[in-house]
C-alpha cells in the first residue's frame, strides 16, 4: 500500500490491462462452472425423464391394453352366453385371455426401481 498525499491507494502498480485480463479470466471461470453445471442439470433431468417413462408411461399403457382386453373378451363372453354360440368366439375369447395373461406377467416381472 502506498501513500499519496494522505490517501492509501491500492493495487497501485497494477495497470488497467493486467486487470482486464483478471476481469477475463474470472469472467470465464465463472462462464466455465455455470455451463458444467448446467450440463449436469440437463443430464440429470434427462436421466429422470428415462426412468419416468420407463416406470410410469409404459405400466399405464399395458394396463391399459389388459383393460381393452378384458372388454372385449366380455363382449365375447356374452355373445356365447346370449346370442349364440360359435367356435370362433371361444377362440377368440381364448386368444384374447392369453395376451392378457402375457401382459400381466410382463406388468408383474417389471423392475420399479
Amino acid at each position: 500500500m502506498m501513500n499519496t498525499n494522505g490517501k492509501k491507494v491500492l493495487f497501485n502498480s497494477f495497470k488497467i490491462k493486467t486487470g482486464l485480463y483478471i476481469i477475463l479470466i474470472v469472467s470465464i471461470g465463472a462462464f466455465l462452472i455455470l455451463g458444467s453445471v448446467a450440463g449436469y442439470t440437463i443430464n440429470n433431468i434427462k436421466t429422470l425423464q428415462d426412468d419416468m417413462y420407463r416406470n410410469a408411461l409404459i405400466p399405464s399403457t399395458q394396463a391399459s391394453e389388459v383393460k381393452a382386453n378384458l372388454i372385449e373378451s366380455k363382449l365375447y363372453i356374452t355373445k356365447v352366453t346370449s346370442v349364440e354360440y360359435k367356435d370362433e368366439y371361444v377362440e377368440k375369447i381364448d386368444k384374447i385371455d392369453s395376451e392378457i395373461r402375457d401382459l400381466m406377467s410382463k406388468y408383474e416381472n417389471r423392475s420399479l426401481d
